[in-house]
């Protein structure tokens, strides 16, 4: 019964435990984002995409050319891909992060480099490694 009772006790701790690191793990910091600011949200966003991590969100906005900016929330994971217009606009949103992304095209992080789409266009890299531009709908 002693005996029970102790592996009961150890696969609850090891349970918590691992629960604890994955839930910290999945969380990465805006920091891990070069550049990217807290507490800001852009306005306006044209595009709004769900169920993303942020370096999830980079990689959406830095293949639409006509992506110069995007928010992302970290409560509802939601990712808003912004145009760079006279009309921008910063405000403080607790929960959000942006990040300009002009300086990360034709970088480490950029999966088109050497592939240049039209405005309206989101660039595809196919199995072979191969890219095009396709109608973003």
């Amino acid at each position: 019964m002693k005996m029970e009772m102790s592996k009961a006790i150890f696969i609850f701790i090891a349970l918590s435990t691992l629960q604890t690191n994955y839930g910290q793990n999945c969380k990465i910091k805006p920091k891990e984002i070069n550049d990217a600011v807290e507490g800001i949200q852009v306005t306006p966003f044209y595009k709004t995409l769900s169920s993303l991590g942020p370096h999830g969100c980079l990689n959406e906005c830095i293949r639409r050319r006509d992506c110069v900016f995007f928010n992302y929330n970290w409560d509802s994971r939601s990712c808003e891909l912004c145009y760079n217009t006279t009309e921008s606009s910063t405000k403080p949103v607790e929960g959000y992060f942006y990040k300009d992304v002009t300086t990360e095209r034709g970088g480490q992080s950029d999966p088109c480099v050497g592939t240049t789409c039209s405005m309206g266009e989101i660039c595809v890299v196919l199995y072979n490694k191969n890219t095009v531009c396709i109608v973003d709908g």
